[in-house]
């Protein structure tokens, strides 16, 4: 695997290699420093323009803020509103002095708005949604009078979902909701969304508890919605808990504050819920209608003051601190730090250049000296890198070439006696000591060309431990091993002219060649083999015989002009598979045509 992925790799490079190998090497060094040029100034492009990006995006949020701020007064003076005009419609007239200042409030809070949409609105996209908001607020000043208690909590209700809704809008559209930064995330996601959603549930609680206790009367109907609104409100008071705990992680430096709000907010809700539980859906209506307003509203208004005074500055000052450091990172990147790394580039590029150059010319000068045979003055570089290892190596060189010489003539003879071992170890099986494969190949070639050139007969036997694989199984590989190291020296003693030749053929398979044998003289072979195989007592209770045996298959043939020696190997095997089809410990003689037995 590895091989091939450098080989993949090798085929990749090889037109960048043939480019390099074409150019001198200024120029090489003047193509890299030229892309590299190129690819620092894209990155430092890149990452302004990518810091551009980020800081109009921190921008967009704190317009985003600057928005939300009115926004969230306008639906905690429009919550007020609702509140003490379900009292006062529903009885209790002493607050509508409160309810006319509110509806004042709400007039101001309107136009803070307006001016708010004015410079931000075409920004984040709110120039189309605020009108119908506004068109339904001038409609609720104007008709507030006359309408009746479910009738007004049920305008300033749907003015309230709006108004909640554009504050979502405002998240999305200034990129709030997405702020990549834990610290400000969790700020703006309690601002935002958490603490005035829970407000809101607080508000519909104040209008619709007011008008139960102020007619001291609650139905059915009427108190399964406070028990379903009792419920909404705990899960979203454990939201509120749960960002506000993470904004504390995030925000160590105010975590105390932020810690302080959560508790007197979530005891002031815990008052709250504590009403409506006991005197609303319990019916005791025990507490004033004005004293619950005054509970709730008290509530509410520390949830938006907190807002207004702790988590929306803070979160104002984290967008500002980051648009700040972004901007000089900006300058660093942009003004110093792009050109300086751009002309140290250059300027050490063009100082590696001269270096090589200069190197390259006092190697090519010590060549062309010991090229003229002056093998004694050592090149000198002013280098520590690769191309002082090459020069070192070139010092070397003559002294080496000159022990090298004196060393060659001293091994010459040891050599050729080490090729002459190796030749024997490359002919010899290693598990036998006899003739390998290979070496019958060669001595078969040999042997038959010369049977042919003399028209002199040759003879092949081929051998086959009979039934050897059960011999394995039974007695182990070792015993295995020492079986097939027997059966070779016991043929190997059976060798008697100057011209036989033994060899393990293959696994348990061995041959015999004998030259100038005919077809009598082969089947006497034959014979000869088997019964020297007779004298091996070596145990095989595996075999029907109960020891050791072997079958033989012999051939002889003259060879002529078209034959060749596969001919004669394959006239053998046919002997040897005709000795195992007759019950194997037999030799079979193959005259070529008539094969005769020997048992």
């Amino acid at each position: 695997m590895t091989a091939k992925i450098i080989s993949i790799v090798q085929l990749m490079l090889k037109p960048a290699v043939g480019l390099m190998h074409r150019l001198r090497y200024p120029y090489k060094f003047a193509a890299i420093g030229l892309l590299g040029l190129v690819a620092i100034a894209y990155l430092f492009i890149v990452l302004t323009a990518n810091l551009h990006h980020a800081i109009d995006i921190a921008r967009q949020e704190q317009a985003g803020l600057a928005v939300d701020q009115p926004l969230l007064s306008l639906i905690q003076v429009l919550q007020q509103h609702e509140g003490l005009a379900a009292a006062a419609k529903s009885g209790v007239p002493s607050l509508e002095a409160q309810r006319a200042d509110r509806m004042a409030a709400l007039n101001r809070a309107v136009g803070l708005v307006e001016r708010a949409i004015g410079e931000h609105g075409g920004q984040l996209q709110l120039a189309a949604g605020w009108p119908p908001i506004k068109s339904r607020l001038d409609a609720l000043r104007r008709g507030a009078e006359q309408m009746g208690p479910e009738q007004s909590r049920d305008a300033h209700e749907a003015l309230l979902k709006a108004l909640l809704a554009m504050v979502a809008q405002v998240g999305d559209s200034s990129f709030l909701v997405l702020d990549p930064v834990a610290s400000s995330y969790y700020l703006m996601d309690a601002a935002t969304t958490k603490l005035p959603a829970t407000l809101d549930t607080v508000g519909r609680l104040r209008a619709h508890g007011a008008l139960a206790l102020a007619a001291h009367s609650i139905d059915a109907e009427g108190r399964a919605a406070f028990v379903g609104e009792l419920a909404v409100l705990r899960v979203r008071l454990e939201e509120v808990n749960s960002v506000l705990r993470m904004a504390q992680r995030t925000n160590p430096r105010v975590a105390a504050r932020i810690a302080g709000f959560a508790r007197q907010f979530e005891e002031a809700i815990g008052e709250v819920q504590s009403i409506v539980n006991h005197d609303i859906v319990g019916a005791r209506f025990s507490t004033d209608a004005a004293r619950y307003l005054e509970k709730t509203t008290a509530a509410i208004d520390r949830g938006y003051e907190q807002t207004r005074t702790l988590l929306l500055p803070l979160l104002d000052e984290i967008l500002a601190a980051r648009i700040a450091g972004m901007q000089m990172q900006r300058f660093h990147s942009a003004v110093l730090a792009g050109p300086a790394f751009l002309l140290l580039f250059m300027y050490l590029a063009a100082g590696a250049c001269i270096a090589v150059m200069s190197s390259i010319k006092s190697l090519r000068d010590g060549a062309e000296r010991m090229a003229n045979g002056d093998f004694v003055t050592p090149i000198r570089l002013a280098t520590r890198d690769e191309l002082q290892h090459v020069a070192t190596s070139f010092n070397h060189m003559g002294e080496e070439l000159c022990r090298r010489n004196q060393e060659a003539h001293q091994h010459a003879d040891e050599l050729e006696s080490l090729n002459r071992k190796l030749e024997t170890l490359s002919t010899t099986d290693g598990l036998t000591g006899i003739g390998n494969r290979r070496h019958f190949d060669a001595v078969l070639a040999s042997e038959w060309s010369r049977a042919a050139r003399l028209q002199q007969p040759l003879a092949l036997a081929m051998l086959d431990v009979d039934w050897f694989k059960k011999f394995n199984d039974h007695y182990g590989h070792h015993e295995g091993d020492e079986c097939l190291r027997r059966v070779a020296l016991v043929l190997a003693a059976s060798m008697c002219r100057a011209g036989d030749m033994v060899a393990r053929y293959g696994g348990e398979e061995f041959v015999f060649i004998a030259p100038n044998c005919n077809a009598a003289q082969a089947h006497k072979l034959g014979i000869k083999l088997h019964k020297a195989f007779e004298t091996l007592v070596l145990p095989h209770q595996a075999s029907e015989f109960g020891r050791v045996t072997v079958s033989i298959g012999v051939a002889s043939m003259l060879p002529g002009s078209a034959d060749a020696p596969e001919r004669l190997v394959k006239a053998a095997d046919q002997a040897l598979y005709q000795a195992k089809e007759q019950g194997r410990n037999r030799a079979v003689c193959r005259a070529m045509e008539e094969p005769f037995t020997t048992q």
